[in-house]
């Protein structure tokens, strides 16, 4: 299996922003728990009751480019 970190969001879209802030969540994940975990990906689940689905379900592999803006805006 696969260990990831999902965030759930109830926005009108899925933003950029949004995975800054999950692989921000990643980098405290990963510093608090010594590695224990690793994080093979990130995600984000939007909610919404505007959808035929009602959900809409991105995965990201390689998250720490999103890191690395988030540094850039510290």
């Amino acid at each position: 299996g696969r260990t990831g970190i999902v965030d759930i969001k109830t926005g009108k879209r899925i933003y950029n922003n949004y995975w800054v802030q999950v692989a921000a969540y990643e980098k405290i994940f990963a510093e608090t728990k010594k590695k224990l975990l690793k994080i093979d990906f990130v995600a984000i689940l939007r909610l919404t009751p505007l959808r035929k689905t009602y959900f809409e379900y991105v995965e990201m592999d390689d998250w720490r480019e999103s890191f690395e803006a988030f540094k850039a805006c510290q």
